[in-house]
């Protein structure tokens, strides 16, 4: 018996690995294909056709997943600050796919929260695609050529990108100021932030003679840019970055928020000249609950 039990098993082995190889083989070609061709997919919400339509000469701002993810944090902010709609989610391979609660408030629970979701702003006429999840290792670059796509293809006009570098890679010149940096890939605009008091940042020289942005743990940030100059995009693109540590991030999320916000005027401030921004429910729950009193 269990003779015959373990033959049976040895020839169910076979069979899948027969099934395996013949699939493989058959199907070799489209799979190949594939891995070269991943697409951003938008899957919209219910009535939202005739809004992704409108994203057309759009400014779009996403985050980068960095360090102490100060850009998704400062773009939590904005959506709910802003009470943007969200449109639907976008699917890729490029990105791992979560799904979680919904991170603006007990009113929307029923609602779920995906890797890429996309919130729109008609009166301000501004997009957030929120990022939650990394890319998938690997394929970083493959993300930022899939992003420029999607964008080029939306007719977008303007991206700006949230990121985050180790504050302890900055060099002398770069501890005095503000903590917050841009690159750009248009000569006008650097004039503009220059304009607003922002800090552009400097390239530095390599050990042959070369100069270049040095952006470490921003992510998908460099890549991005260097994409972008090189396919000569038809959207212009600014990235702001901070430096920080790992911790308690709000306060930089803030900060960076508060330096886009100077040169594109998203929120006013109010009678008492004060910037108020609407901090997101989920906020209270990054660090847990507060130690019990009967500890003590």
């Amino acid at each position: 018996m269990v003779n015959e039990l373990s033959n049976l098993s040895c020839y169910k082995s076979h069979l899948y690995i027969a099934f395996v190889t013949s699939y493989y083989f058959s199907h070799r070609n489209q799979l190949i294909q594939r891995k070269h061709t991943f697409n951003m997919e938008f899957h919209g919400a219910a009535g939202t056709s005739t809004e992704i339509a409108a994203l057309s000469g759009c400014t779009l701002l996403l985050p980068c997943v960095s360090v102490g993810n100060v850009g998704q944090l400062a773009c939590d902010l904005l959506i709910n600050s802003l009470d943007m709609r969200k449109l639907g989610h976008i699917f890729t391979e490029c990105v791992l796919p979560i799904v979680g609660s919904h991170p603006f408030g007990s009113s929307r629970h029923n609602v779920l929260t995906l890797s890429l979701e996309l919130y729109y702003d008609k009166t301000k006429h501004l997009a957030v695609l929120q990022q939650r999840a990394p890319a998938v290792p690997g394929r970083l670059r493959q993300f930022a050529k899939e992003l420029i796509a999607w964008i080029s293809e939306r007719s977008i006009s303007r991206v700006i990108m949230l990121t985050s570098c180790h504050a302890y890679e900055r060099l002398d010149d770069e501890i005095r100021g503000t903590n917050v940096r841009f690159i750009t890939t248009k000569e006008k605009l650097k004039h503009e932030l220059t304009a607003e008091n922002i800090t552009a940042l400097s390239e530095r020289k390599s050990a042959f003679g070369s100069t270049s942005f040095v952006m470490p743990g921003s992510g998908v940030a460099k890549i991005f840019y260097d994409f972008c100059l090189e396919d000569d995009c038809n959207f212009e693109a600014t990235i702001f970055m901070i430096y920080c540590s790992e911790g308690d991030n709000l306060p930089e999320s803030l900060e960076l928020l508060n330096t886009v916000n100077r040169w594109q005027k998203f929120k006013h401030q109010d009678c008492e000249n004060q910037l108020i921004w609407k901090i997101p429910e989920s906020w209270k729950h990054l660090f847990g609950s507060t130690a019990p009193r009967s500890i003590f």
